[in-house]
């Protein structure tokens, strides 16, 4: 089975697919976005067919 993951972010077990980055409960919001891959930004833009 592929696991199809390429960042992510985890506390305590080890995911089964072995990946990720093991974070404290406690570590700032921040952290846990870019550790996890999702430290980016949304904008809302015209869409033009």
């Amino acid at each position: 089975m592929a696991h199809e993951v390429e960042t992510m972010a985890y506390i305590h077990d080890v995911p089964w697919h072995g990946l990720g980055r093991r974070l404290s409960e406690r570590a700032p919001l921040e952290v846990w976005l870019k550790e996890a891959g999702m430290d980016w930004s949304i904008r809302e833009a015209e869409v033009m067919y």
